[in-house]
């Protein structure tokens, strides 16, 4: 029988907010398919844990493909990125037997432990729906990730300028506008404009559809 990655019924997962200051060296030199790739993986990976504080399950890289809307050469592609990152560890299995994947960097020794949440079901169902290759869809993922990170605890508002936005993730600054577009198209988030006092300009506050704790969805 093929098997498949059960998305656990919980609204929310969580995401190491420690692995998110990698956001912007995801894949530099290598091709956006590729990055899209690793930002997808990572995701997979926080949601697919039957619990929050589990940090292994067993899969196969045919159900994460699956997952993922990508290809097995891409999902493989993507493992060994992750492994390399320090981020992952993937078993693979035999026969009958399922691989094993791993969350070997899930918590932050030496510094106070901190994680954005992610609300599974518009990362599984719309994300994972954004085109596969090309450079604003990339930058799109990478940008879906920071505003996660930034998103304040009780709130699914994010408030944050487009120039802090391209420096924590790396991408252009032409990118980040048609990221948001992407963003805002496939029903993850709304945009409001708004001025912050003491600012020199306005800022963009996203509100980040999907459950979050404490928050029901949206």
């Amino acid at each position: 029988m093929k098997h498949k990655l059960k998305i656990p019924a919980r609204g929310t997962s969580k995401l190491p907010a420690h692995w998110l200051k990698q956001i912007g060296e995801v894949c530099r030199g290598e091709t956006s398919g590729d990055g899209i790739a690793v930002v997808r993986l990572l995701l997979t990976a926080a949601i697919a844990m039957p619990r929050h504080d589990a940090t292994e399950v067993d899969t196969s890289i045919g159900a994460l493909s699956e997952v993922m809307r990508l290809s097995k050469p891409m999902t493989r592609r993507a493992l060994a990125r992750a492994e390399a990152m320090g981020l992952i560890k993937f078993t693979r299995g035999g026969g009958r037997q399922l691989s094993k994947l791993q969350l070997i960097n899930y918590s932050s020794a030496g510094e106070e432990l901190r994680y954005a949440q992610v609300p599974n079901r518009p990362v599984v169902d719309d994300l994972f729906g954004l085109p596969r290759t090309g450079r604003n869809s990339l930058a799109a993922h990478k940008a879906y990730l920071e505003l996660l990170a930034r998103r304040p605890n009780g709130s699914r508002d994010t408030v944050v300028g487009h120039e802090k936005l391209r420096q924590a993730t790396g991408i252009q600054a032409v990118e980040v506008r048609t990221a948001i577009t992407l963003l805002a198209n496939a029903g993850l988030l709304h945009v409001d404009r708004q001025q912050i006092e003491g600012s020199t300009g306005p800022y963009n506050r996203y509100r980040l559809r999907g459950e979050f704790f404490g928050i029901s969805a949206s």
